[in-house]
């Protein structure tokens, strides 16, 4: 899979996702990949599960190096 069925938040919380679709890559100003964005859910629709837009930022190599993620 090219990207996890979960979210991180900065606060240290995690939320389990059962599905996502429609990755979209937005680039940054100096044109390299800087946010994955997805349609998500948490669970059937009516049954008590969301669905929403996550916005995710992306971990490039350079990032990494520069200790940015």
């Amino acid at each position: 899979m090219s990207y996890p069925t979960y979210l991180n938040y900065t606060d240290g919380t995690t939320l389990s996702l059962t599905m996502r679709q429609e990755p979209k890559v937005l680039l940054g100003k100096d044109g390299e990949p800087s946010h994955l964005v997805n349609s998500c859910g948490t669970g059937a629709i009516g049954q008590g599960g969301l669905s929403f837009v996550c916005i995710q930022p992306i971990c490039t190599a350079a990032k990494r190096e520069a200790g940015e993620c």
